[in-house]
């Protein structure tokens, strides 16, 4: 009965590590992306890329309008 206890837990441990490694470090990495994604600097630039991309659209669309006429 003791190396049936044993053998459980080794197993445990061995499942444990594994998970940790795997599935583990994969849940980490996505938080990490997420929390990078909603930080105040990023949302700052992105808002800020939009800004640029919007002007420049209206630019192209006022000239578009313009050697259209």
């Amino acid at each position: 009965m003791r190396i049936f206890v044993y053998k459980t837990f080794f197993l445990f441990f061995i499942l444990f590590i594994f998970y940790k490694l795997t599935i583990g470090s994969l849940i980490n990495s996505f938080e990490k992306k997420f929390y990078h994604l909603a930080s105040k600097e990023n949302i700052e630039l992105q808002k800020s890329l939009l800004r640029n991309k919007i002007e420049i659209l209206l630019f192209l669309i006022l000239l578009f309008l313009l050697l259209k006429a």
